[in-house]
């Protein structure tokens, strides 16, 4: 099994490249559709596999909590069945959320500029008028929306270079951009959290020994986690998010240390008391609650936030291939830390975690709750951070531009 996610990794790292050009090209509903039937024909192929082979080649691993929750619960589940249909029907399942995408997305209306990069004006502007002038074709903001959208793609046309990635390094504000692109994408996936992959091993490191408690325990660990997440998904209207990234990180750090420091005798002796082995799983929960607090809706609302919608394709693609690229090291680097230092290795992201929290602190530009226009400002500044910490002095004019405001007390 560990060799079939190393598979699923390499196939991410080959494909994100890609995917911006296509998704570009066709659409987001148009791929959308046909990535749901790839992973039903590769559920099909899985579930029906009667070697190794075609087992691997079909791999594909499920979205997260939406997916991990229940995957936990039926693998459960089947584990009391006494036939190929144990593993057989996880992979089963995997096809109905598929299905409910594949059906469902052609009543999601494409990006409007999109459609006006492919010509279909008359589309885009319907959409406008639907959704940002309340039916009114003659509504203020549609046809400045409209004639800014043109206007972006003939100047920058980025989109439409499937080559052309030199804005993320060529631009003080592009730099920026990715940066922030690039810690949540990298950190997202470094910060511990990929231990996750190895849940069994470290239950019975702990000491918990059959297949129905670890598979029990990690259902447990997938509702917790949710539960973190859900938390955090509450809040992500109304909290900034640097505070939550440089104290959640380091709350990360914390948990981790005291959950490496009740498992010292395993490092030391190769066992754990069954009173240390029960507190080293509730800190376990505990990270994880903490980590799925901090990244896991932030993991998707930063690059949004981030990226221009010119680059947005482009640079989500970048990070997926980072997240790829980060979450196949983790796979290897992790089973080779945990066999030759044991559980000694949860120290080492102790102390990646802490230089994390250090960077987000130095280097993460604040964006809840700031328009598009705030943002292009914010970016244009010499120091983004500090000005993503005063941009509610600034004023967006009528005409889109920032400007900042003048105290008449001053």
């Amino acid at each position: 099994m560990r060799r079939c996610m190393h598979v699923y990794s390499s196939g991410s790292i080959v494909a994100t490249p890609f995917s911006a050009i296509i998704s570009d090209k066709l659409g987001r509903r148009k791929c959308m559709f046909v990535g749901g039937w790839i992973i039903i024909i590769g559920s099909v192929i899985i579930s029906t596999a009667m070697t190794l082979a075609q087992f691997v080649v079909g791999f594909y691993n499920c979205g997260w909590f939406g997916g991990s929750i229940p995957a936990a619960a039926v693998t459960y589940g089947t584990n009391f069945i006494n036939n190929n249909y144990q593993w057989r029907i996880p992979f089963i399942c995997q096809c109905f959320a598929c299905v409910i995408v594949a059906s469902s997305v052609w009543f999601i209306p494409e990006s409007p500029r999109w459609l006006i990069a492919q010509g279909r004006d008359d589309e885009a502007i319907a959409f406008l008028v639907k959704y940002h002038g309340n039916g009114d074709a003659n509504a203020r903001l549609v046809r400045p929306e409209v004639e800014e959208m043109k206007e972006g793609i003939r100047v920058d046309g980025i989109d439409k270079r499937w080559w052309d990635y030199r804005p993320f390094i060529t631009t003080h504000s592009g730099r920026w951009r990715f940066l922030q692109v690039m810690m949540i994408s990298v950190f997202g996936q470094w910060s511990g959290n990929g231990l996750g992959y190895f849940n069994a091993a470290i239950y019975k490191t702990i000491g918990y020994e059959s297949s129905s408690t670890l598979l029990l325990l990690n259902l447990i660990n997938s509702i917790v986690s949710a539960i973190g997440a859900l938390t955090a998904v509450h809040f992500t209207d109304r909290v900034p998010r640097r505070p939550v990234l440089v104290w959640g990180t380091l709350a990360c750090a914390i948990t981790m240390a005291i959950n490496a420091a009740i498992c010292l005798p395993i490092a030391q002796t190769g066992t754990i008391g069954k009173t240390k082995g029960q507190a080293a799983l509730a800190f376990y929960y505990l990270f994880n609650v903490v980590f799925s607090f901090t990244y896991t809706p932030l993991q998707g609302v930063i690059p949004a936030e981030a990226l221009e919608t010119t680059t947005r394709a482009k640079g989500l693609a970048l990070s997926g291939f980072m997240v790829s690229g980060i979450s196949s090291i983790s796979q290897y680097a992790s089973p080779i830390g945990l066999g030759n230092i044991s559980t000694d290795s949860f120290w080492i992201f102790v102390r990646w975690d802490v230089v994390e929290s250090v960077c987000w602190w130095f280097f993460c530009v604040e964006s809840q709750g700031r328009t598009l226009e705030e943002l292009e400002w914010v970016y244009q500044q010499p120091n983004p951070v500090k000005a993503s910490k005063n941009v509610d002095k600034v004023v967006v004019q009528q005409d889109g531009t920032v400007t900042e405001k003048i105290d008449p007390d001053a």
